[in-house]
């Protein structure tokens, strides 16, 4: 099964944060959208690090990077109903 990766997922395996480890066993064909892309860049910017920097050390996770559509975005937004009842 292909794991999906957040920003937060992708950040604490950059920073070594509680759970890295977890995350490094799903690199293996793990996927990441363009907009947690995103985040992690500029999240790596804050911190310091080049842009060319952080593009490099994101290479080098070989994550697919998978395009953020309107459809997707409709799907996540109705999923808010749900996540607001579990506390998220």
């Amino acid at each position: 099964m292909r794991a999906v990766l957040d920003s937060s997922a992708i950040l604490a395996l950059i920073w070594q944060e509680t759970g890295c480890d977890i995350v490094a066993s799903h690199l293996v064909d793990a996927m990441v959208s363009t907009v947690n892309l995103a985040e992690v860049y500029a999240k790596c910017q804050e911190r310091g690090i080049d842009l060319d920097a952080a593009r490099s050390l994101l290479a080098n996770l070989q994550l697919t990077v998978v395009a953020y559509d309107e459809p997707q975005a409709f799907v996540t937004g109705g999923l808010r109903a749900q996540t607001v009842r579990a506390g998220l």
